[in-house]
């Protein structure tokens, strides 16, 4: 079974920290801006009402090089941000996002960083492989899932499927493997990191 406390390190830092924990302040601020400039980069489709964004490059990227507590306050000062009428999200701005086709993915973004065990490590051992996998492979998952849940309110289960799952599914996996080669390149300290 996964440790949570393990997430959580108690190791002292030489940056700012949030209390005794592990949480680099500057991430709390440069995570969120990241998350908004990556959602206006977007591309609206016939295909969907959802845009295309690179948010999920940056929540990967965030959830495989921080721990839990770091990714859950980023995402939520993001969430806050963009419901205090800045320009953070995609389709819409501030609470007006409730109301978007949009909004199950951003709640799937914070949901994501519960569930996702951050593997900071890098083997080419079989077993880490097959972890590493199932985790990426879980953290789409919740995210489509909870993105999936919010288009019933706008479509019937098939067309919310067909529309606004099926589309993303090939463009998120580039951005996965594409966080996954960032990562290790931050891992190995060839460039700084989160």
């Amino acid at each position: 079974m996964y440790n949570l406390t393990s997430s959580f390190s108690l190791r002292k830092s030489s940056f700012l920290t949030l209390s005794s924990l592990n949480v680099k302040l500057y991430n709390l601020v440069i995570i969120p801006i990241l998350m908004a400039v990556a959602s206006n980069i977007k591309i609206f489709t016939p295909m969907s009402p959802v845009p295309f964004t690179m948010q999920t490059f940056i929540v990967f990227l965030t959830l495989f090089n921080t721990d839990k507590l770091t990714s859950f306050l980023s995402f939520s000062i993001y969430l806050i941000s963009g419901f205090s009428n800045l320009p953070f999200f995609a389709s819409a701005r501030g609470a007006a996002i409730i109301f978007s086709p949009s909004f199950g993915f951003i709640v799937g973004f914070l949901a994501s960083s519960f569930f996702a065990n951050n593997i900071k490590e890098f083997s080419t051992k079989l077993k880490y492989i097959l972890r590493n996998i199932l985790n990426d492979l879980f953290i789409i998952f919740i995210i489509y899932f909870f993105g999936y849940l919010n288009l019933l309110r706008f479509m019937d289960y098939k067309s919310a499927f067909i529309m606004g799952i099926l589309p993303f599914v090939l463009f998120d996996f580039f951005k996965l493997i594409a966080s996954k080669i960032v990562s290790y390149f931050w891992n190995k300290n060839i460039i700084s990191g989160f």
